[in-house]
Order: C-alpha cells, then structure tokens, then sequence
C-alpha cells in the first residue's frame, strides 16, 4: 500500500526529542520542493475535475447553471490594513447560514441571484444567464488562499470584475446593517460582514481512498471516510474493504487550526498514533511508500530509506531551510 499524510503547516524546521521516529523520516526521506499555495494543496489531494460541479451536484443544482462560491468572513478594518477571519473561525450556525442565504435570494430577487448553503461557512452564488451556461468573467484569489489579510492583488480582474466588485461591496453594505450581527456582538462574536465570491477550482488528485475530516473534503468525488484515531484503526478499516486500495490518503488540518505554540503538543500526539507505527511498518516492508505532504513540498520514503546511513542526524533541518 502506497500512503500519503497530506499535513497542511505541518512544521518541518523543528526536531525534538519526543518525536524520534518523525525525526528519523525527515532525516532520510528523499525531499521534493514544491511550494504552494492552500487552494493548489487542497485540489492536487481532495478533488479530482472541478470542485464547482461536485457541490452543485451535492446541492441539487443544475450543472449549467452560473455559479460562484460564496465564503463568510470577518473584516476588521486597521488604520494601514484589513485583518480578515474566515468563516470556519466564527461558529456560523445552521440557521444562520439558512437565513442569510434565504434574505439574500430575497435582496437579489429582482437580479435572479440567489444563495444556497452549501456549509455553515461555505454558500453557493447563483447567478442568472441568457442561455443559463455562461460562468462570470472574473478571476479572483479563492478562499483559501485568503491569509489573514485582503490586498489588492487579491481583487478580481476580467470583463466583469465590476459586477464582482458591485456585489461585494453592496453584500458588505447588507451585511453590516443585518440583525444578525447585532446579535452576533451581543453574544461576543465576531459579525459577518464580507462575503467573498470565488470561482472553481480544477483538482487531479488520484487516491483510491480518503481519510479526512477537512470541510474541503465535503466535496471530493472519491469515497471519503474520517480520519481514523491511529494507523492500528486505519489497518483494520482497510482489511475490512472487500479491495485493498493501492493508494490511499489521509489528509488533515489539525495543525493549520492552532497556533504555534500548540504544534509541540500535536507533533507529539502524531508521533505517537501515526509516525511511529508508519516508521516501523515501512522499516518492516508492510508499507510500500510513504509521502508525507505539505505546502512546502512532499518527503517520499520507502522501506529502504533508512538504510542510507550516510544522512547524519540533524541534516533534516537543513533540508527544509
């Protein structure tokens, strides 16, 4: 079996003594750089064709319909700068979700746009069409390439940027005059007041199998089970597949959503229900390849790795500075 444990900001640069086996794999695993940025992560391991017909398929919508993504955020306005929170942040609830999307269709009534939530953090934009196939001309940075700051480059660019740019800002306009966000602040969160259209995303992932708890996930077409507590748990679900898949993906955000004072504690926890069992079943030959993916580049290791002994310890450091 051929494994990958696509780990988004899985720090590299650092060793410690409690994690030996994930030390040993960056000690001898052959290096690959390639950076990324997170959308090309995400659809280079989760989706395979176009994430924008999966979630209108999931959604019930028609496949030539015009559509754009829609995702909530939380703006803060700085005196040089605009610090930006994304919706998986917030804890957008259901109703909410539903409401703003079903007041919103009612806004654009007369246009012919209307929202559907497709997650609590995540809508679709309809959007109307002569001939109900034209997608909107515009390019914009996508979602997840979002940090924690809008800048200008992130604007759209194309013949209808200035639609995009319209509905922006009057969608901004609504939004910070919505009952809901006086609610929102009453009860001490942050408001929604920024909802970004974005456009597709064209994946070429090709496992047979995903492990994953990543909302992203949601919309792959391959079969997508959780990620499993531990490689022993991940062995026994694959020995219970009526055909064992020959490559198979864990992906996981746990340490894209802490800080990083908090990914000592998480390395540790890996090390010991994934990257010490993993080691020791590659050393053992029970694992054919293991790639260990970031927006970095992947480290590929197979069952002889560890016998170039001439990689002295601590070269792992270098390696990914």
């Amino acid at each position: 079996m051929n494994l990958t444990l696509a780990l988004p900001s899985l720090p590299l640069h650092t060793g410690h003594r409690q994690t030996p086996a994930f030390n040993q794999m960056l000690r001898y695993g052959r290096w690959q750089p390639q950076p990324c940025r997170p959308s090309e992560f995400y659809r280079r391991h989760l989706w395979k064709g176009s994430i924008l017909q999966q979630a209108k398929r999931i959604a019930g919508i028609a496949p030539n319909r015009p559509a754009a993504f829609a995702s909530p955020f939380y703006q803060e306005m700085g005196m040089h700068s605009a610090g930006i929170t994304a919706g998986r942040h917030l804890a957008i609830s259901p109703h909410e979700a539903q409401r703003w999307c079903a007041e919103l269709s009612s806004f654009y009534q007369d246009e012919h746009w209307a929202f559907v939530p497709l997650l609590n953090d995540l809508w679709l934009a309809l959007m109307p069409s002569e001939n109900h196939t034209e997608q909107p001309d515009w390019q914009v940075t996508p979602a997840p390439d979002i940090g924690n700051q809008i800048g200008p480059a992130d604007q759209a660019c194309g013949n209808d940027a200035p639609t995009w740019l319209a509905k922006q800002t009057e969608i901004q306009m609504w939004l910070h005059q919505h009952p809901l966000n006086a609610e929102r602040r009453r009860q001490g969160l942050p408001p929604v007041n920024v909802l970004w259209l974005w456009q597709d995303l064209t994946g070429n992932a090709d496992s047979d199998i995903i492990f994953s708890n990543s909302p992203w996930a949601a919309f792959s077409p391959t079969p997508v089970r959780p990620v499993p507590d531990n490689f022993g748990d991940l062995q026994q679900i694959l020995n219970q597949l009526s055909e064992n898949p020959d490559n198979c993906l864990i992906l996981q955000d746990d340490f894209t959503l802490c800080g990083s004072e908090s990914h000592t504690s998480l390395l540790q926890h890996w090390e010991q229900t994934w990257f010490a069992p993993l080691w020791q079943a590659l050393n053992q030959r029970r694992l054919h390849r293991l790639t260990l993916a970031t927006e970095q580049g992947t480290l590929h290791l197979i069952p002889r790795s560890h016998l170039a002994f001439w990689r002295t310890a601590g070269k792992f450091e270098r390696k990914f500075g």
